[in-house]
């Protein structure tokens, strides 16, 4: 508080002295309970009110009596130090992660699949973090996080743009791609089996496929820009695109359906069970289908404690 004629700056100190002298009827129990000499609260008393340029206490055979003044300075001060102790406890507990807030930057099909399962158990172990899920494109999603946004965002790495460069990347996952197709489509003959860490599966060459149709993730995603050069260096320079799609999923059941081939990332087919309803079969490694998949977070910027929790929980649940 500042009284405008004096240029008077009341600090915390000063506010525990008045509130602790009407709480307990007096300076003699007062200075007790502070651990000061009754001398010395006296003065602070003094210098406190001629500070102020009023009086805060009418002197009585029976003691201490609040003015006018000091009644409505008492009031304040029971309010301010509400505020303190609101304060404080509010600190300890983003320090103790009781409480919080994370928005999350990720594109749809992302979203939709990496998630759903972590958050419930996120929520068990931090109930009082509340974590926000923004979809949007990569390029936009960029944007978001530059402009502060968003706290961290599920992105591609590396990226070569210089905008991005501020970027940090804490590692999720490598991922590869597969192709989807509706079962018994004869493409397949041509797939050979394959075997890798005691996993069995089928490969099959994207060349197999030029005179085919294809479902595509929508051109704003950089899903799209990998895909395409897959099949670029496929031979397979400009694709019959039947479809275009946001989310994966309606990618997926148009192959099954038998209205053009998919390719979807090899995490998405483990997470919906995509061979159950379709054809899948890995790229081979030569085409150098692997992206990497990191939270990315702004360099030399804040980032709370409740977001660095959200990143060591999910490459924890990850296996990271």
């Amino acid at each position: 508080m500042k009284s405008l004629e004096k240029g008077f700056y009341m600090n915390q100190k000063d506010l525990i002295y008045i509130k602790t002298i009407v709480d307990e009827g007096g300076i003699t129990q007062a200075a007790k309970k502070l651990f000061v000499s009754q001398p010395s609260l006296s003065q602070s008393l003094k210098r406190i009110e001629e500070s102020l340029g009023v009086t805060l206490f009418k002197r009585t055979p029976k003691g201490l009596v609040l003015t006018i003044e000091g009644e409505e300075f008492y009031q304040m001060a029971v309010k301010v130090m509400h505020m303190y102790d609101s304060f404080e406890e509010e600190m300890q507990n983003l320090k103790e992660l009781k409480t919080g807030k994370v928005i999350v930057g990720t594109t749809p099909h992302r979203g939709m699949v990496l998630f759903p399962e972590f958050l419930a158990e996120f929520y068990l172990k931090y109930p009082g973090i509340r974590v926000e899920m923004l979809e949007a494109p990569t390029h936009e999603l960029e944007e978001l996080l530059l402009n502060g946004k968003v706290d961290l965002a599920v992105l591609r790495e590396p990226v070569q743009k210089p905008s991005v460069e501020r970027f940090l990347y804490h590692g999720l996952s490598r991922e590869s791609f597969m192709i989807v197709l509706p079962k018994g489509h004869p493409a397949g003959m041509h797939a050979e089996a394959y075997e890798k860490n005691g996993k069995k599966g089928k490969t099959l060459d994207p060349k197999w496929l030029a005179e085919e149709t294809f479902l595509l993730p929508d051109t704003s995603l950089r899903l799209y820009e990998s895909i395409t050069s897959i099949l670029k260096a496929a031979g397979i320079s400009n694709p019959t695109c039947a479809y275009h799609a946001l989310y994966m999923e309606t990618l997926v059941h148009l192959a099954a359906a038998g209205a053009g081939v998919a390719v979807v990332s090899t995490r998405y087919v483990k997470k919906r069970e995509v061979d159950k309803i379709a054809d899948v079969y890995k790229i081979p490694e030569s085409y150098g289908t692997f992206w990497e998949v990191s939270f990315a977070t702004l360099k030399d910027s804040y980032l709370s404690r409740a977001a660095q929790a959200f990143i060591d929980e999910y490459r924890r649940y990850l296996g990271v």
